[in-house]
C-alpha cells in the first residue's frame, strides 16, 4: 500500500511491493509514519469516504494528515479489516483494487460480481524488514 508520490496525501494505491509503505493500526486508525529518522513525527492516516462508488458497492480510501472519522481499521488474524456501525459487510477483509491501482473497500461479497476494471484483494500483515514478492 502506498500513495503517489510516495509519503504524500492522496489516493491509497496497491502498488509495487518494492515501494510499499509501512503501516500500523493504532486506536482504530490506519497509520503510516512518513518522517525520516530524527525529524519531527509526521503521520498519514487512512481515511474512508462515506460516499459510495463503483456500482454503489465500494468506498474509496485516501491518506490524509487528518484522522479517519468513518469506521475503524483492525487486524483480524493477519488481514486488515474495516468496519463501521450501520454498514453490514459479508467480509470485513474484502478490498477492490481498480483502475490506476486505487484501493477501495468492497462492501459486497469477495470474488462475487467484481466490477469491470477491478480485482478482489485482501491486505495482510507482513512482518519482515523488507518485502518480497
Amino acid at each position: 500500500m502506498q500513495t503517489s508520490p510516495l509519503y504524500s496525501t492522496g489516493a491509497a494505491l496497491l502498488g509495487d511491493y518494492t515501494t510499499a509503505g509501512q503501516f500500523q493500526v493504532v486506536d482504530g486508525q490506519l497509520v503510516q509514519l512518513v518522517s525520516a529518522p530524527g525529524e519531527p513525527v509526521k503521520l498519514l492516516y487512512g481515511v474512508v469516504s462515506e460516499t459510495r462508488y463503483i456500482n454503489d458497492n465500494s468506498l474509496s480510501v485516501t491518506f490524509s494528515t487528518s484522522k479517519n472519522t468513518y469506521g475503524t481499521f483492525a487486524w483480524q488474524g493477519d488481514g486488515l479489516t474495516w468496519t463501521v456501525a450501520g454498514v453490514s459487510r459479508p467480509n470485513a477483509s474484502a478490498w477492490y483494487v481498480c483502475t490506476g491501482q486505487q484501493l477501495y473497500i468492497n462492501l459486497g461479497n469477495y470474488l462475487y460480481q467484481t466490477p469491470a476494471g477491478c480485482a478482489d484483494q485482501t491486505i495482510h500483515y507482513y512482518n519482515d524488514k523488507t518485502a518480497n514478492n
